[in-house]
């Protein structure tokens, strides 16, 4: 496996624009398309490939490489106290974070209904965390255009990893799609070099929609858009939005990394990986194939030999009765008729047979066999039925004797 493309940070640069970014990130998580080919929206990875390239016209195998993936992620927490202030129509909000001192403007009007800004701080004084991302949602109170209800501070730690793993793809005959990237040791924390110009574009992306009611960044807007997707019914609850904001910050992160931060390498390296290819195959177990193998050999030569002998013999078990001839050819030697014949007989018979027999003798119609030595010599017998009234006690003959 060769890898083409080394991590650069500094092809980040002041005149890089983020709408492109911002765009690719809203139509993967909002509209469910698909991200560019080297990132997961997670991690961003490194171009490669395979010294044979006809692994990759198959799929049928999983492809599985040893690489170093870049990330960035946020640690975003509610702050419950922090100072709210009025400076000529202008809200402001401050307070202190793990250390550094963080502030919001907002600028109210009767106009929009919500209020949710962003905006970066770079000036912290705690050298491990240099910089906040800050935001604030507010609701316009409706008595004056200088208070906001329901008001909420957040303030998020950024950091930036490189992360040791292996990548497991899907290789396909027009493109090779990203399985599962597994991490094999901790993440390490790297020094983002850009990190002020990086943050501070995240929130001077514009964005204009004259149907929203709500005041905000592109950024922000993108994070209520998440916000929605999960709970539509608290989206600028403060859990619900740290969650978006901490998604679509790795989101964002991850499609620039893979689509300006990786530069070609001046010499490739080389990698380690593998190709599963899987097989399908059948065992068979000779013990117990052979038994079946012959039970079903004896089935179908049997099937067979009566199929060939109904054809040439004449029997009984060929009619399908459809009118009283039929009836008749089942019932031929059965008894059935000298069985009705002395019914008729009796005094007591009301022409009913059915109903007489159920109720003068034990047993059913139901009883009775075939009998005959030879296919064409087979007509149907019933067994000898007992009279109910003990006052006669007699039985009616079997007629298949």
């Amino acid at each position: 496996m060769t890898i083409s493309t080394n991590f650069d940070d500094l092809r980040f640069t002041p005149s890089t624009n983020l709408q492109p970014i911002f765009d690719m990130v809203a139509a993967v998580q909002n509209f469910h398309g698909a991200p560019p080919a080297t990132t997961d929206l997670h991690y961003a990875f490194p171009t490669f490939y395979l010294t044979q390239g006809s692994f990759l016209s198959t799929g049928e195998r999983n492809i599985s490489l040893e690489l170093t993936a870049r990330s960035a992620e946020l640690e975003c927490q509610t702050i419950a106290n922090f100072t709210y202030s009025v400076d000529n129509g202008q809200v402001k909000l401050s307070a202190w974070d793990r250390g550094c001192q963080i502030t919001q403007d907002i600028s109210p009007s009767s106009s929009p209904a919500f209020y949710f800004p962003t905006s970066p701080t770079i000036d912290c004084a705690t050298l491990a965390s240099p910089s906040r991302l800050v935001l604030a949602a507010g609701e316009f109170d409706g008595q004056s255009v200088t208070l906001l209800k329901h008001l909420s501070l957040i303030s998020c730690l950024p950091r930036y990893l490189a992360t040791e793993g292996i990548l497991k793809l899907i290789p396909g005959p027009a493109n090779t799609t990203i399985s599962q990237f597994s991490p094999v040791s901790p993440a390490q924390v790297q020094y983002f070099w850009p990190w002020q110009g990086f943050e501070t574009a995240l929130h001077q992306v514009g964005y204009y929609n004259p149907q929203t009611n709500v005041s905000s960044t592109g950024f922000g807007n993108l994070i209520l858009a998440l916000a929605q997707q999960s709970r539509s019914d608290a989206i600028l609850h403060p859990d619900t939005l740290i969650a978006a904001a901490e998604k679509l910050f790795t989101s964002v992160f991850a499609v620039l990394g893979a689509t300006v931060l990786f530069s070609s390498a001046t010499t490739p390296n080389f990698g380690e990986g593998s190709i599963d290819e899987t097989h399908t195959r059948l065992f068979v177990v000779i013990a117990a194939a052979a038994p079946m193998i012959s039970v079903l050999a004896c089935a179908v030569l049997g099937t067979i030999v009566i199929c060939l002998r109904s054809r040439r013999v004449s029997s009984v078990l060929l009619e399908e009765p459809a009118s009283l001839a039929g009836f008749a050819n089942l019932l031929f030697g059965s008894g059935l008729l000298q069985l009705v014949g002395e019914m008729r007989d009796r005094h007591d018979y009301d022409g009913k047979f059915v109903k007489y027999f159920k109720r003068n003798y034990d047993g059913k119609l139901s009883k009775v066999r075939l009998k005959g030595s030879s296919p064409e010599k087979l007509h149907i017998v019933f067994s000898p039925l007992k009279h109910k009234v003990r006052d006669y006690d007699f039985q009616i003959a079997d007629t298949s004797q």
